[in-house]
């Protein structure tokens, strides 16, 4: 298993079970885990339980990134599928929102055709409906800070430029987005959704990279 997700109320484990171990092109499945309340967070327990999303149909992923809405009503799955056996309408990067805690998978910003075919990191807005990604173009260099609207299937940039922004971090009141820019030194970023300017937060000869905000603050 890879990849894992846990959501806000500690009840479901979601994660990437890998199908075909030994296989280096990679075919991972999604796979759901809700033990009872009595039960421990065991590898029988999650065994006994775990289920596949089966709308998916026969995707199976290279890579994947998972993240639950704040609200837990939903699971968000940027991934690349295994592109072995799959036709050219199925390939290339894919984002998922999956209800919870069931119903239909919808494919979202399947109109965007630009983004390199990685399993971009991304994290909610508080409002559970928007979320930012770290993108990188097929027709440009570096990568971007994108936020998407998952309701009206749309997305803008929030970032422009020759410098790679990746694996954001939206901050629990939804007003600040702290992310890793760079390419030989990697330091943290902040930018305020409000309008303000980009900023250091932590700058030094190191690599800085992979923020994540506490979930107070």
């Amino acid at each position: 298993a890879l990849r894992g997700a846990v959501s806000p109320d500690g009840g479901t484990l979601a994660f990437l079970r890998d199908e075909q171990q030994g296989d280096i092109v990679g075919a991972s499945a999604l796979w759901l885990a809700m033990p009872g309340d009595s039960e421990p967070w065991t590898s029988q327990a999650i065994e006994a339980v775990a289920r596949r999303y089966e709308e998916l149909g026969d995707l199976r992923f290279n890579e994947g990134a998972l993240a639950f809405s704040p609200d837990g009503r939903a699971l968000g799955l940027s991934m690349v599928p295994r592109t072995i056996n799959v036709s050219p309408e199925k390939r290339g990067w894919q984002f998922w929102l999956l209800p919870l805690p069931s119903g239909q998978p919808m494919r979202r910003l399947q109109w965007w055709s630009d983004p390199v075919p990685r399993a971009a990191a991304f994290s909610w807005l508080a409002d559970s409906r928007h979320v930012v990604f770290g993108m990188a173009s097929l027709t440009s260099s570096g990568s971007d800070l994108w936020m998407a609207d998952l309701v009206e299937d749309r997305a803008w940039p929030l970032t422009t430029g020759p410098d790679s922004e990746l694996d954001p971090s939206v901050s629990p009141n939804g007003q600040q987005v702290v992310f890793t820019r760079g390419e030989s030194n990697y330091d943290v970023m902040e930018l305020s959704l409000d309008g303000a300017p980009v900023r250091p937060l932590i700058a030094t000869t190191r690599s800085e990279s992979d923020p994540a905000w506490s979930s107070d603050g």
